[in-house]
């Protein structure tokens, strides 16, 4: 992904750098286990009538969350990171790239092989809908890397002990809930909820929720790469 220039180096020491700290592995691994116990035995829990919505539920709480683990750090690890960074020409959005990469890597197929899991032992879904699910899946964490590496580059935080750091956990949060809540919204007054096919509305939600996700974090990203080159 990152070819066999400096760039490609640069990727793979970030990537060696993030998967050889025990710590994270340790949070993966319990953000992962979470994410399947909420899929197999809250979602089954409730009435068939609310399925299409409180399928993807867990996905409000604990991908905004995981991906935070991820990415968070292209700020966590202090300012004197950056400023290694910023002494090479393009250092800083090189970095940020690389980093986004990075998230990619690491979260993309974590989320869907998880969400493909989840989905085949908690409901009687076919194989495809599971499969289209888990590709929107990868869809959404892929938009949510983005938009979590712009949100810690617009309010950095520079240490794990930061307030910034909390505040970006719940504005990721809140930001997943009422994307969730326009999609709702929006696909109630186009299309209509279908009661008798619950899995088809849950995909058209998530690929409404996804696509918003992929607008703002986009352009979060971008204001936030700005900003980054004004830190002092």
């Amino acid at each position: 992904m990152g070819g066999s220039a400096s760039f490609g180096t640069l990727l793979v020491s970030i990537f060696k750098d993030y998967s050889r700290r025990l710590e994270n592995l340790s949070n993966l691994t319990y953000m992962v286990g979470l994410l399947l116990l909420m899929s197999i035995f809250v979602v089954p829990s409730i009435e068939s009538e609310s399925v299409f919505i409180y399928r993807i539920a867990p996905t409000m709480f604990i991908v905004p969350v995981f991906v935070i683990m991820i990415t968070g750090d292209v700020t966590v690890q202090g300012k004197d990171n950056l400023f290694i960074y910023r002494k090479a020409p393009n250092g800083e959005g090189r970095f940020v790239k690389a980093t986004l990469l990075k998230g990619w890597l690491v979260a993309v197929p974590i989320v869907g092989a998880t969400s493909a899991v989840a989905g085949l032992l908690s409901s009687p879904t076919s194989l495809y809908s599971s499969i289209a699910g888990s590709g929107l899946m990868m869809l959404f964490a892929a938009a949510y890397t983005a938009f979590a590496l712009g949100l810690f580059l617009v309010n950095p935080a520079f240490s794990e002990k930061s307030v910034r750091l909390f505040i970006n956990v719940i504005i990721s949060i809140i930001v997943s809930i009422g994307m969730l809540i326009v999609s709702i919204a929006a696909i109630s007054y186009t299309l209509g909820f279908s009661q008798q096919d619950p899995t088809a509305s849950a995909l058209y939600l998530q690929l409404s929720q996804t696509g918003l996700v992929w607008l703002v974090g986009t352009g979060l990203l971008a204001v936030g790469k700005r900003k980054l080159s004004k830190i002092e």
